[in-house]
């Protein structure tokens, strides 16, 4: 267990991350349905960098957090480290394979879902360290969000 070394989080810092975090919803929301109503790849484009940026943001807050823990274990590093290369994988793949872009497109979509689902239940699962009041609470709402906005362009 990780009691000694547990990140304890005060009420501004709390108030403050929550503020980040639901702003931070607002790129996902804004670009996913301006492609849903525009249909302009730019929309697309924004949303899925914008998506690699928070998912890279995220794996690499976790691992940062592994090391800070005074005993990392290997296979989470590991783990943060798939989940970033993964998204930026299947990103990479359909930019420079344009035979069917839609399959592309939903491949991206899909991998993104599963990272942030991922990233979520590793902090909702306490497994990050954070025991903030909360925290778990915070962060499934932010995921179920990041997931929704994901698979709603897949199914579009």
């Amino acid at each position: 267990m990780r009691t000694s070394t547990e990140t304890v989080i005060t009420t501004t810092e709390t108030e403050t991350y929550h503020w980040l975090g639901y702003a931070g919803l607002v790129p996902f929301v804004v670009t996913a349905l301006a492609f849903i109503i525009d249909g302009a790849t730019l929309w697309f484009h924004l949303f899925s960098s914008y998506s690699l940026l928070i998912m890279s943001f995220m794996a690499g807050s976790w691992w940062g957090s592994e090391i800070r823990s005074g005993a990392p274990r290997l296979g989470w590093l590991v783990l943060s480290n798939i989940i970033a290369l993964a998204g930026w994988a299947a990103f990479a793949y359909g930019m420079t394979h344009d035979t069917n872009p839609r399959a592309l497109v939903s491949a991206f979509l899909l991998v993104q879902s599963i990272n942030f689902a991922a990233l979520g239940w590793l902090d909702v699962s306490g497994r990050s360290g954070l025991k903030a009041a909360g925290y778990a609470l915070f962060r499934l709402r932010l995921t179920i969000v990041v997931v929704l906005c994901h698979l709603f362009l897949f199914f579009a």
